[in-house]
C-alpha cells in the first residue's frame, strides 16, 4: 500500500472526508488513465459522499456513494490491500 493511499484511509477513518478526498486525489492525478484510476476515483467519490452527508445533503451523498461504488466494483473484493466489499455494499 502506498503512502498516499494509507494516509487517505487514516483520514477517512477519522472522519476527515475532505482531507481523505484530497490525499487520494493527489495519488490519482499523476496517473488518471492508469489501471488504478477507477479505484482512486471510487474512493474519492465515496469520501465526497460522506462529506455531503455530514452537511445534511442526502441527495448529494447518495449520488456520490452510488458513483463511487460503481467505480470500485471492478476492483472487488479487494485491491491494493484495501478490502472493498463492505464499503461498496454500504455505499450501494
Amino acid at each position: 500500500m502506498n503512502a498516499g493511499l494509507e494516509q487517505g484511509i487514516d483520514l477517512f477513518n477519522s472522519g476527515r472526508y475532505w482531507d481523505a478526498h484530497e490525499a487520494w486525489e493527489h495519488v490519482w492525478m499523476p496517473d488518471r488513465k492508469g489501471a488504478d484510476a477507477g479505484f482512486y476515483k471510487g474512493l474519492i467519490q465515496i469520501a465526497a459522499g460522506c462529506l455531503h452527508y455530514t452537511r445534511h445533503n442526502r441527495r448529494g451523498a447518495i449520488n456520490k456513494w452510488r458513483s463511487g461504488a460503481d467505480y470500485l466494483r471492478p476492483y472487488l473484493p479487494a485491491h491494493r490491500g484495501v478490502v472493498l466489499s463492505p464499503l461498496v455494499s454500504a455505499a450501494s
